[in-house]
């Protein structure tokens, strides 16, 4: 019966129908239900509009609303005139739900016209979904070259870019191939390109015509495939995968659709691999082995893979290549050495530092291309060397990059390269800035704040990105200011907010910037700074004209930003200062007006602060530290009234891409000593909490949007997921839609229709 029932609904929201309770069509009922139409997006707080064919008296109508799966929802009927009333709700529906609209029977205010028979309508509300944006360059990590085309693989962005190079000063980004996993390089061989995707294995794509790329296969693996290449032998077709701590894989894909492994090959004998990059020169195969140095080995037989040798640096091995009998191997995190295999003890010939200043987050990748050597070298870009041939390498040049260089390959003319916000040119027989540089590239977006029908975006090296939303759906890119950090810091622009007196950056290693943009808000201009002891990764405004601020793994601080040309420290605390004093970083934060108190998301937990008035002596008061109880790392907090919500994760083997990420729940009644009340199930991932009404927003990196039902605050309940192209780190919810930072892919865009009022 209850299915019969669920079916009737679901149908009756497709047909757009109503029901009437009566056996004679002429009786008194209602006449019109807006809105109940399938055609019709239905907001989450809707308006429903209820007209009878007679005056009837609104106080005797008994409506109930419910969902399909029968939850009850309150709802307040209220008349427009004696023959028209609106139905709302007291609650946010959940999204794409069926619903249905039961009216009773009620007295006409006219004998003649009798009793006014009930009615059922049902409707359906509104799907969020990413929408689709005009295609601009992502972040690539990995690069090939296929006839006159470039293809650039994009973790961040999930998937391919193509561009055509028919103009080498001027390629032109032609089309692209989505996919679920987050390919981290890419390699082609023959008609195929092979894209290492971390857990995911290997994607297998056809690239006999590279502007229509198309996926034909995958090769699962047990560990993480981080890199691969491709050999033949005979009418056979290899893969070398390294796969972290489960070694290399051998594999043929022959047939792409049925993989079959044939070797597996793990350098530490003992299970204790880190294989984290494969390179193939005839019948060797290099191997970087993390910790344990380089390992290189005959592949002659690809079943029967015979070792020849292995070397160590006392530094990590993390890239390789090998190149007319020579391995070069870069350790991190941008040295470079040379190996020869045919020598007895692989001796090293030669080596070099490839970088002036070596960055541990942008450690040196390799490229060799002819008798040149390329090596990233962080925000230094590329560095190429001549090599003789003997180990001995010669520096040619530096080509310098907008953001930091991931990937490079050279044409007969160019040297492309793959940075954070896309595709990079240079002359291939000339050294210093770019030949083509498009500033219209995503960069790393990471947060987002919305002013107006203007949308402010912190994304990296590419500084602050300002998008006119005067469509609200179709952001335009309008400005691109630089940030002090974004030309030359490995870490820059990295959040993003609105205070009444400036609009302020986090830029990591600038600190806190302050812009004035009333004047000209589609061109802010930079207006001040403060160098905190920190890099800054989130700010909220605590009082007019005064701001609490995350500084990485050293604490918090104040800031007098009231005048945004000459903002000002106030008072900073560390987190040694906590007793026991415990190693930890500032995630996040959120600040009570009301009780003067600030929580931190930090890595052991939920460290609480009163703020003293201006002037205290202590402004910044160190209450305590509030361990979850698993110990997870705190991510992101959000509080709603009495509560507060903490986004975390744990390290866990079993858990996807081994972690545990959750939605906790804490009690703060008594503001000053949180107590933990629930936790979620494994939610796959989770990240920051935007609380808008009684919907809390999740920015859940690969997995999209997460939406969570807050009506009752104490029991958060899982509502939907919305996936999105790139990796959801933050969002911002308006009247009529999302906009998520999501880091390669830039600023999306989730259609949602109306959503409830008020932020937390």
């Amino acid at each position: 019966m209850r299915g019969s029932l669920v079916c009737c609904v679901i149908s009756c929201a497709l047909a757009g129908c109503w029901h009437a309770h009566r056996d004679d069509a002429d009786a008194c009922g209602v006449v019109l239900v807006r809105p109940g139409n399938i055609g019709e997006e239905v907001p989450i707080r809707p308006t429903i509009r209820l007209e009878w064919s007679a005056a009837i008296d609104v106080a005797d109508v008994r409506v109930s609303l419910r969902s399909v799966d029968g939850r009850e929802i309150p709802a307040t009927l209220a008349a427009e005139s004696d023959r028209v009333a609106t139905v709302t709700t007291d609650q946010s529906l959940r999204f794409d739900t069926v619903y249905t609209l039961e009216v009773s029977p009620v007295s006409a205010r006219h004998a003649d016209d009798g009793v006014c028979v009930g009615s059922t309508t049902a409707f359906h509300t509104v799907a969020p979904y990413q929408v689709d944006q005009p295609a601009r360059m992502a972040s690539l990590e990995g690069l090939a070259v296929v006839d006159r085309y470039v293809i650039g693989s994009s973790r961040g962005y999930r998937g391919l870019q193509v561009f055509d190079t028919t103009q080498p000063d001027a390629p032109s980004l032609v089309a692209s191939l989505p996919t679920d996993e987050q390919p981290v390089g890419i390699v082609v061989h023959g008609t195929r390109a092979y894209l290492p995707a971390d857990h995911d294995g290997v994607i297998i794509v056809d690239v006999s015509t590279p502007s229509s790329p198309r996926r034909i296969g995958r090769v699962g693996t047990p560990g993480r495939a981080v890199g691969v290449d491709a050999l033949d032998r005979g009418d056979r077709t290899y893969l070398a995968i390294a796969d972290g701590v489960e070694g290399v894989r051998i594999v043929d894909v022959t047939d792409p659709v049925a993989p079959r492994t044939v070797a597996v090959f793990d350098p530490s004998g003992a299970r204790a691999a880190d294989v984290r990059a494969v390179d193939i020169d005839g019948d060797l195969l290099a191997i970087a082995d993390g910790a344990r140095g380089f390992a290189v080995v005959d592949l002659t037989d690809p079943a029967s893979p015979r070792p020849i040798g292995a070397g160590y640096a006392d530094r990590a091995a993390i890239d390789v290549a090998i190149h007319d009998g020579l391995v070069y191997v870069a350790n991190f995190p941008g040295f470079v050495d040379v190996y020869d295999p045919r020598t007895p003890g692989l001796p090293r010939v030669g080596g070099v530092r490839a970088c002036d200043v070596c960055m541990q987050r942008y450690p040196a990748y390799l490229h060799v291309a002819g008798d040149r050597l390329h090596v990233t070298a962080a925000r230094e870009g590329v560095r190429s060397y001549a090599l003789d041939g003997a180990g001995g390498l010669t520096l040619e040049g530096i080509r310098p990059t907008p953001g930091p260089a991931f990937a490079i390959v050279e044409t007969a003319a160019r040297v492309y390269v793959g940075e954070e916000g896309g595709l990079v040119g240079f002359d291939r027989a000339a050294y210093g800035e770019p030949t083509f540089h498009d500033e219209t590239g995503h960069g790393n977006a990471s947060s987002v704040v919305v002013a107006g029908n203007l949308a402010y975006v912190s994304a990296a090296s590419r500084g602050l990105q300002v998008f006119d939303l005067s469509e609200v759906e179709r952001p335009e890119l309008v400005s691109v200011i630089a940030t002090p950090a974004s030309p030359t810091g490995d870490i820059s622009a990295a959040f993003v907010t609105l205070t009444e007196s400036a609009l302020i950056v986090g830029d990591v290693r600038g600190g806190l910037v302050t812009f004035e943009q009333a004047s000209d808000p589609t061109s802010p201009t930079t207006m001040g700074q403060v160098l905190a002891s920190d890099g800054v990764v989130k700010v909220v405004a605590v009082r007019p004209g005064v701001v609490l601020g995350c500084q990485g793994n050293t604490g918090v601080f104040l800031a007098d930003v009231s005048d945004p040309g000459a903002p000002a420290l106030l008072a900073e605390r560390y987190f040694r200062d906590l007793t026991p004093s415990v190693p930890d970083f500032c995630n996040d934060l959120v600040y009570d007006d009301t009780t003067k108190t600030a929580y931190v998301a930090g890595n052991v937990g939920i460290t609480v602060l009163e703020l003293g008035a201006d002037g205290a002596p202590d402004p910044l008061r160190l209450v305590g530290r509030h361990p979850l109880p698993s110990r997870d790392v705190v991510a992101s907090i959000a509080r709603h009234g009495r509560v507060l919500y903490a986004a975390t994760r744990l390290a866990d083997f079993e858990g996807r891409h081994g972690t545990t990420h959750r939605l906790q729940v804490l009690d703060v009644e008594a503001p000053l000593t949180p107590v933990w009340r629930a936790t979620s199930p494994d939610l796959g991932a989770i990240g920051e909490l935007s609380l808008v009404g009684d919907k809390l927003f999740s920015a859940a990196r690969d997995l999209g949007v997460l939406v969570f039902d807050v009506s009752t605050p104490a029991t958060p309940v899982f509502e939907y997921a919305v996936p999105t192209r790139g990796n959801a780190l933050s969002l911002f919810a308006t009247a009529g839609a999302l906009y998520v930072a999501e880091s390669s892919g830039g600023l999306g865009v989730v259609h949602t229709g109306p959503l409830p009022t008020g932020r937390d």
